[in-house]
């Protein structure tokens, strides 16, 4: 029977990976969450997983839509431009205020999209479920950078 490993020693290695992370590194795996995002809101709001066909246009064009709105907001809001490893709850609040506006914008962009394209059928509280799951990933990404300096610093 194999043995796990004691949170104490793969803990510093993890912090020391995220350590290393740069401000492109967020950039990048914030683009690969928005390109999930959407696929897996879908799926918690219809519980379908291999039959999402009949929202696959939908969907490709709602993930594009909101990843070029995210990121547009995300960049005139700084946060590829911050210093993760020191983040307070000021910071943490201000990436609520990004995922807010952005959630605002795109809600209004999927309004717009359902009145001028009849097959764009995506449920209504997609844009919402998407955007609670951005923020559990961008805010918590960031805040478990902060988590991980705090730990190594009290081992040291």
């Amino acid at each position: 029977m194999a043995m796990v490993a004691a949170p104490q020693t793969y803990l510093p290695k993890v912090a020391r990976i995220l350590r290393r992370l740069r401000n492109r590194h967020f950039l990048l795996l914030d683009v690969v969450a928005f390109l999930i995002t959407p696929l897996l809101a879908l799926y918690l709001r219809t519980d379908e997983l291999f039959n999402w066909q009949r929202f696959q246009n939908a969907l490709l064009l709602y993930t594009f839509v909101a990843l070029i709105t995210r990121m547009g907001v995300f960049h005139y809001f700084g946060l590829y431009r911050r210093y993760w490893r020191y983040v307070s709850s000021l910071e943490l609040a201000q990436i609520g205020v990004a995922v807010a506006l952005a959630t605002v914008m795109i809600t209004i962009e999927y309004v717009l999209l359902r009145l001028a394209l009849p097959w764009f059928n995506l449920p209504r509280s997609t844009p919402l479920i998407d955007a609670m799951l951005c923020f559990i990933w961008v805010g918590g990404f960031r805040a478990s950078l902060r988590l991980t300096e705090s730990i190594d610093s009290q081992n040291n």
